[in-house]
């Protein structure tokens, strides 16, 4: 017999700390889904505002509040959450952004429809609130298709927003998987790592969040904890696949995906990225294409050497000859105005300013 999916239990697990002057945006937003089954829990980060006050002053059974007594972080407030959760879905939610009144009735039938799927995520549009007046900023999409969604994961790039995400509970049951405090602020990317093996991911093409920008964001000590926590997880991942990688073969990596432009770049560090990419092809073939079908890696490498190329044009003419070597190139058709005009900005030594098309 065909289940209803608005009786799903779905569990929101939203962390809370000092977010007084955004939290009942937040509250309300979840409260006024369409979506009539869940539970709302709270973790309640050991605030010291008014947070506290805020969240005991609405009246309503489906809230569970958990008031810690110790500040622990994110990543500790959510695995306290995930204990007591009972969902079969678990939604993210942060105490500062808003949730557009379908998304949980929208993340539940997406899941319903794609049992394939372990976590998915939306788009997300920022705003920002100026003299009490909400200001829309930018929409951020991310890629739906799981493929390039794994695809992102293994060249270092964000596959979605943590905050939009919705989770299939019994996967992390089933693999006692849970947050890593050690990993705060990249306890997101350090999951869906773990995840790999056996989680696809998608993202709904869709606005279901609005993520709020405001001044008391990320510091930049927390930005530096973010970068240095996110590598140690992203080494991790890599370790996976390749064991035996090179702090150097790791760096190349990083840089070329990032495309992270140095003011030089030495002939023999241009003939070591590209054998670190021509070992990533191969080395995606021999697994049997695990981190994605080789002709959508072959196209993403293809794509990021041409801009990646086209960074150091002012090397001269070496650099189009190098960039003629990678055997890969074929797999991403630049049109002939751009090739021509890098080649000429590599025979002239000029800068080159072409701009690598956006991310689907």
């Amino acid at each position: 017999m065909h289940t209803d999916s608005t009786q799903i239990l779905v569990s929101v697990v939203m962390p809370v700390y000092n977010a007084a002057p955004y939290l009942k945006d937040s509250i309300d937003s979840i409260l006024h889904q369409t979506y009539p089954h869940f539970e709302f829990i709270i973790v309640n980060d050991a605030s010291q505002d008014e947070s506290q006050d805020i969240i005991t002053s609405y009246n309503d059974p489906r809230i569970c509040l958990i008031n810690k007594p110790t500040n622990t972080g994110i990543a500790d407030a959510i695995n306290q959450g995930l204990a007591v959760a009972k969902g079969k879905y678990i939604v993210r939610m942060d105490a500062d952004d808003k949730s557009v009144i379908h998304r949980i009735a929208t993340q539940v039938k997406f899941m319903e429809d794609n049992p394939h799927i372990g976590v998915s995520g939306a788009f997300i549009h920022q705003f920002k609130t100026v003299k009490g007046k909400d200001q829309w900023v930018k929409v951020y999409n991310y890629p739906s298709e799981p493929e390039v969604c794994r695809l992102r994961i293994f060249t270092r790039r964000t596959f979605t927003y943590h905050p939009t995400v919705i989770i299939r509970h019994q996967l992390l049951q089933e693999h006692q998987l849970k947050y890593d405090p050690t990993k705060d602020p990249a306890e997101d990317a350090n999951l869906w790592h773990r995840m790999t093996p056996f989680c696809q991911f998608g993202n709904i093409p869709e606005v279901l969040v609005h993520y709020r920008l405001h001044d008391q964001q990320t510091s930049t000590i927390l930005n530096h904890l973010l970068v240095e926590n996110y590598t140690i997880s992203f080494r991790q991942l890599m370790q996976t696949i390749y064991p035996d990688i090179t702090e150097e073969e790791f760096q190349l990596h990083c840089d070329f995906f990032s495309q992270r432009a140095l003011q030089t770049y030495p002939q023999a560090k241009f003939q070591t990225t590209l054998d670190w990419l021509q070992k990533l092809i191969s080395t995606n073939r021999e697994l049997n294409e695990y981190i994605c079908p080789q002709d959508l890696l072959l196209e993403d490498i293809a794509k990021k050497w041409f801009a990646f190329c086209n960074q150091y044009t002012t090397q001269g003419f070496s650099t189009w000859r190098l960039y003629k070597k990678a055997f890969f190139r074929k797999y991403y058709n630049a049109g002939k105005k751009n090739t021509l005009r890098f080649l000429l900005d590599c025979i002239l030594a000029k800068k080159s300013h072409y701009l690598e098309p956006a991310q689907s």
